[in-house]
């Protein structure tokens, strides 16, 4: 890190502009924030890095907390099509589906498959508190539940939850069992 007197806060304003930053660790951790501005605070010479959406760090501290995100990259890797309605593979309340073309032809078959909704087991670690832990908090606090169920999936990364289903799925494949499909209490036979 360079030292924090010889630090031109114009030049560092124009170096973290163009950048996203995510939080890697700490109560954000996950978070990804948008750089608004740099401040040296004239008293104790602390060069603050501030985010949109108010949270802030030490500059000094930013390479152990944060990651830089080039936000130019991900504009050009997501292009937004006008008319393109995106496809989500989850079950929508109404039974409706969107349908969206595509080049790729396996994305396209699948599609325009029929529903084949199937129940799909999920395995994470969690830092749960302690049963004696909760009990004492959920008799001495409002709302404490819900606080608690907050707390332990705050940090939970999306990427990890995506992982963890992309692994049952190819298990689900690979095994010799049977499929369970959403909406029924008995198994049904593998289709092909």
């Amino acid at each position: 890190m360079e030292n924090i007197e010889e630090i031109d806060v114009e030049i560092l304003d124009r170096e973290l502009k163009p950048f996203l930053y995510k939080w890697t660790k700490g109560d954000n951790a996950g978070n990804v924030c948008e750089y608004e501005s740099i401040f040296k605070d004239p008293t104790t010479g602390i060069v603050w890095i501030n985010f949109k959406g108010g949270t802030r760090i030490n500059y000094s501290l930013v390479n152990e907390y944060m990651m830089q995100i080039d936000s130019s990259s991900i504009v050009q890797s997501a292009p937004v099509i006008e008319h393109q309605v995106p496809v989500k593979n989850v079950m929508l309340s109404e039974g409706k589906t969107k349908i969206k073309v595509s080049d790729n032809p396996i994305v396209s078959l699948l599609e325009k498959q029929k529903p084949n909704w199937v129940e799909v087991g999920i395995n994470l670690k969690l830092n749960l508190p302690t049963k004696n832990l909760y009990n004492v908090l959920n008799s001495s606090f409002e709302d404490a539940e819900d606080e608690i169920i907050e707390f332990v999936v705050r940090d939970l990364d999306i990427e990890i939850i995506k992982e963890s289903l992309r692994i049952n799925i190819k298990d689900i494949y690979k095994s010799n069992g049977t499929l369970r499909k959403s909406g029924t209490s008995s198994n049904t036979k593998d289709e092909e």
